[in-house]
């Protein structure tokens, strides 16, 4: 029985992409600075204010959870702007919800280690059963009973957290947040910690910032937490000239103001 083929289409070029995606360097005088200084902290205390906001409703469903974003949404707007409320919310979200896909994912990694132990002291000291082993000495069978009842606690907590919907989400990680709750030990003021801080964001803001090239007018703005620049200008003619000028560095460069 033949079977009829389908037909082969007639080659094609396809169309170069119509813009390139660098990352350069952002020069801004002491105005400038200070000005962004101010947004990325109006910016950055609404995106702790959201996110906090949204980590004390917990588990919502799809519903519930445009209902909250469209609320969110709204008082944002009030106090910035609706392209900034949006974003603020979106990462809000994905915040949250990355901090439970990490709680699931350590259920599955307690529960896994707790079965394991398990096994291997259902079987006397020294024996074994099949592939699983038990343990050699009693030495090391107290240290995994104990061990084992530390893994079966942390695997209580994390269902309790998981039913109850409560994440933990640390804006800036975990290291800044451990330097400020120990920063008399470090010997750091209020002042000398946020200094600090800024000092970290503003290198950060030099060495990569992120610069976009989609064919419209220069423009620059900040991410909410004010660590990142964006610089629209036009792209080049051609994608042979857009890469000869990556090349020589000279593309997507910030002209002189």
């Amino acid at each position: 029985m033949s079977r009829r083929l389908r037909s082969i289409t007639a080659p094609f070029v396809v169309a170069p992409p119509k813009g390139a995606r660098v990352r350069t360097r952002l020069m801004v005088d002491d105005h400038d600075a200070a000005a962004l200084r101010a947004i990325g902290a109006h910016l950055g205390s609404l995106a702790g204010e959201d996110l906090a906001r949204r980590c004390n409703e917990g588990k919502r469903d799809a519903k519930q959870r445009a209902q909250s974003r469209r609320e969110r949404k709204r008082d944002l707007t009030a106090r910035s702007s609706s392209r900034w409320a949006g974003a603020i919310t979106r990462t809000s979200e994905d915040a949250w919800q990355l901090a439970y896909r990490n709680l699931l994912a350590e259920r599955r990694s307690l529960s896994s280690r707790v079965n394991r132990i398990r096994r291997r002291l259902a079987l006397a000291t020294g024996t074994g059963r099949g592939r699983i082993r038990s343990y050699a000495t009693r030495a090391e069978r107290f240290e995994k009973q104990s061990r084992l009842q530390v893994l079966e606690c942390r695997l209580a907590e994390t269902e309790r957290r998981i039913a109850d919907g409560r994440v933990s989400v640390c804006r800036g990680g975990r290291r800044l947040a451990r330097t400020w709750h120990h920063r008399a030990e470090a010997g750091l003021t209020e002042a000398g910690w946020r200094e600090r801080r800024l000092s970290a964001t503003c290198a950060r803001i030099r060495s990569s910032p992120s610069t976009s090239i989609t064919g419209t007018s220069p423009a620059a703005s900040s991410t909410p937490a004010g660590t990142r620049s964006e610089n629209r200008r036009r792209c080049p003619s051609s994608w042979r000239d857009c890469r000869q000028a990556r090349a020589t560095g000279t593309f997507g460069r910030p002209s002189a103001h």
